[in-house]
């Protein structure tokens, strides 16, 4: 009866200690999840801040190159489609992020290092000098098969007068190979997307040209975050954070965005789930082990108690069994 009572307590005593294990798993576990995510909206801010910094830094470095090539153009005493420009053209072909640098004349025609060519219907002199020093939206390069492009301008001015806008060509898919950071090691997808139209100017995650981040559809959203939210912060311009599925994987992405301080562009960095929690996989399968070594080892202590309780009655029980035979053998019945 002692017996069977024993090995009641010491399994109650186990189902105890599991279910206060599994509670305590259970608590630090959702702990650590909270910091993970926490962690990650400081890290990705921190990236995307930095890698918006970085792009803002080479536009407008490129602005300026621009702009002094420009003085240069505006100096020269001949005509804007003479070799002599044309050269200066061909000379700063490559300006930080810009591909090449061409010559808006006011009867919209395009100078170039090689020639020129009429770009009515395509660019409008009249209209992109009146925006002045600026980066145009996404468009699409006539003389490159359509390829999606951005054009940074700046005027030429002479006597108070702008007589042609000179502009420098980027192709927005070599943004991110400019980009000294790599955002998460090189982990976290790269998107920059004008922010009115949705356009991707830059999308590292799935590899295209071109594309809309709205013509995607409607993601799949974690519980507390909605597409409205997504929609509403990168149309307004403002910084961001929402989890979603991703249709490529399957897997939830979290998503971080702000603007990058260029026309409406914004700056998006999106990691997949198991990049955020990998520290706190690694953190968990540490603490699991630990509770299942102690449980063992407390498992262990318990058992060896009772063997040695049992081990004691036992001894006592042959003590009294020989203390008795002695009594017997010293004093023999007569």
């Amino acid at each position: 009866m002692k017996k069977r009572m024993s090995r009641k307590i010491l399994l109650a005593v186990v189902l105890v200690l599991a279910l206060l294990i599994a509670a305590a798993s259970f608590v630090i576990t959702g702990w650590i999840n909270r910091e993970e995510e926490e962690r990650s909206y400081e890290l990705l801010s921190e990236e995307t801040e930095r890698l918006a910094g970085e792009i803002r830094t080479e536009i407008r470095g490129d602005t300026e190159n621009l702009r002094m090539l420009a003085a240069v153009i505006a100096a020269e005493d001949t005509d804007l489609t003479s070799p002599e420009v044309r050269s200066l053209l061909g000379a700063y072909s490559t300006l930080g992020m810009i591909s090449r640098v061409e010559l808006l004349l006011p009867d919209d025609t395009v100078v170039t290092k090689s020639g020129q060519s009429d770009a009515s219907g395509v660019l409008s002199f009249s209209e992109e000098a009146a925006k002045g020093v600026h980066v145009s939206r996404r468009e699409t390069d006539p003389d490159n098969g359509g390829k999606y492009i951005l054009r940074s301008y700046v005027p030429v001015e002479k006597d108070g007068e702008t007589v042609a806008m000179l502009y420098g060509v980027i192709e927005p898919g070599t943004l991110p190979g400019e980009m000294a950071a790599e955002p998460y090691g090189g982990e976290a997808a790269v998107y920059i997307i004008e922010g009115q139209t949705g356009d991707f100017l830059v999308d590292t995650w799935h590899n295209e040209a071109g594309g809309n981040i709205w013509a995607l559809g409607e993601r799949k959203m974690a519980p507390g975050y909605n597409h409205e939210q997504l929609k509403a912060g990168m149309t307004e311009g403002k910084t961001g954070y929402v989890v979603f599925v991703s249709d490529t994987t399957g897997e939830y992405l979290y998503f971080y965005y702000e603007p990058v301080g260029i026309n409406d562009w914004q700056l998006a960095l999106s990691v997949p789930e198991k990049v955020v929690f990998e520290n706190a996989e690694r953190i968990r399968l540490g603490m699991n082990l630990y509770l299942v070594f102690e449980t063992v080892c407390f498992v262990i202590g318990v058992l060896w108690i009772f063997r040695y309780m049992r081990m004691k009655k036992m001894f006592q029980w042959l003590w009294r069994e020989l203390h008795v035979s002695l009594r017997r053998n010293q004093y023999p019945c007569g």
